[in-house]
């Protein structure tokens, strides 16, 4: 995360967009944040301790389908209390 400056960076945006919407792909990703390296930024917001899954789904194209990669936020599990 960005702390102590008001500019959020592309990991932060992709962040806040999955929390809000549940999930992004390569072309939201492209779209809302310019972003051309979706999967870089996902092994960034693992590597913070998020925990994010892919799921490879199918997309209509100008040509019939295609599958591509749609990450989702999954919150963290939390331990059981004794």
């Amino acid at each position: 995360m960005n702390k102590g400056n008001d500019k959020k960076t592309q990991n932060d945006k992709i962040l806040e967009y999955m929390k809000k919407h549940g999930s992004i792909t390569a072309l939201e990703a492209v779209r809302n944040f310019g972003c051309l390296r979706l999967a870089a930024r996902i092994s960034d917001l693992r590597k913070m301790g998020n925990v994010i899954e892919r799921e490879l789904i199918m997309v209509p194209t100008r040509e019939g389908k295609t599958r591509v990669a749609e990450y989702s936020l999954k919150p963290e599990l939390k331990e059981a209390k004794i």
